[in-house]
């Protein structure tokens, strides 16, 4: 018997609501709930990122446009 997948949209939900907390509760801001996520993707699911066929993978980057 094949494990029952919960829809991602139901996920999404209950995050919403863990967000909303952190942004009214404790103040985060952008910067701060995307960092938190990709620091956590880095050092626990390093599995979960994008490589690219040469090997490298993808520069996340959140911060002011830089000067061309």
């Amino acid at each position: 018997m094949s494990k029952r997948i919960r829809p991602a949209g139901e996920i999404l939900c209950k995050i919403e609501k863990l967000m909303d907390e952190l942004i009214d509760d404790h103040k985060f801001q952008c910067g701060d709930i995307l960092y938190n996520q990709y620091g956590w993707i880095k050092i626990h699911r390093p599995d979960a990122i994008e490589e690219y066929e040469d090997g490298g993978e993808p520069t996340f980057y959140y911060g002011p446009k830089e000067e061309e």
